[in-house]
C-alpha cells in the first residue's frame, strides 16, 4: 500500500483537517511511523503507539516518541487521536474508543478510520489479521457509546467496493494485492472515487470513519 500515494495522502488530510494543529495527537497502531512522520511535518507534535519492538525502534529512529500502551498515557493528555486501518485488528475495539475518550483533553477529538461492509470480507482480510469489517451505523454506535459526539461519519472509496468485489471473484486465497494493480488503482481510479463518495458516502463505500470530539 506504499504505493498508492493518492489513497495515502487521502488518509493524511482525515488527519490534518480535523485535529488541531500545534496540538499533541497520537497514532494508535503506527506501524514503523509512516504516517506519524507525514502528519509530524504538518506541524502537529506526534507520539506513536505500537506493540512491535521493532516498530518501536523505528518510530523513534524518525525522532517520534513512541508508546506501547494507552496504559501508558495519563488522562485527557493529547489534543487529538487517530487510528487508520487498526481497530478491525482488534476484538476489544469498544474498550479501545473508551481509551481514546480517556487520553483525551475535553474538546479533544477522535478520527477512526476502518474497513467496511461485512459482505466484503475477503482472503485479504484473512491474510492481515482483520478479525471484522464495519457498516458505518456501528462504527457510529460504539464511537458514541464511548461518550465521544460524532462530528462526521462516512463511508470512503465507493469505486473500491467493485475493485474488492472483483478481487473476491477470483477467488485469491492467498491474500496478496498485486502492486501494479494497486498502482494503477490508485492513479486512475481512486481519483474518481473520490468524487463518487460525494453520492455514495452515506451508503457504501469500502472504508468508513468517524471524526468524533470528546464531550
Amino acid at each position: 500500500m506504499a504505493e498508492a500515494r493518492r489513497y495515502n495522502r487521502f488518509l493524511v488530510s482525515l488527519i490534518t483537517d480535523n485535529l488541531r494543529r500545534g496540538g499533541r495527537v497520537l497514532d494508535f497502531g503506527a506501524g514503523i511511523g509512516t504516517f506519524a512522520q507525514e502528519v509530524k511535518d504538518e506541524g502537529f507534535e506526534v507520539e506513536a503507539l505500537d506493540t512491535e519492538p521493532v516498530h518501536q525502534q523505528a518510530i523513534r529512529a524518525r525522532g517520534i516518541r513512541s508508546v506501547a500502551s494507552l496504559l501508558d498515557i495519563p488522562d485527557a493528555y493529547n489534543t487529538g487521536v487517530y487510528s487508520l486501518n487498526v481497530l478491525e485488528h482488534i476484538e476489544e475495539d469498544e474498550e479501545i474508543l473508551r481509551e481514546f475518550h480517556r487520553i483525551l483533553q475535553p474538546g479533544g477529538r477522535a478520527v477512526v478510520y476502518v474497513p467496511a461492509m461485512a459482505w466484503l470480507f475477503t482472503s485479504m482480510d484473512v491474510k492481515v489479521g482483520h478479525v471484522r469489517r464495519y457498516h458505518l451505523r456501528d462504527l457510529i454506535r460504539k464511537t458514541g457509546q464511548a461518550g465521544f459526539r460524532i462530528d462526521t461519519a462516512s463511508y470512503a472509496d465507493s469505486l473500491g467496493v467493485l475493485a474488492t468485489l472483483a478481487f473476491k471473484a477470483m477467488g485469491n486465497k492467498s491474500g496478496d494485492l498485486d502492486t501494479g494493480s494497486v498502482r494503477l488503482y490508485d492513479t486512475v481510479g481512486f481519483p474518481v472515487s473520490r468524487a463518487m463518495d460525494k453520492v455514495f458516502g452515506q451508503v457504501v463505500g469500502k472504508n468508513a470513519y468517524v471524526v468524533a470530539t470528546k464531550r
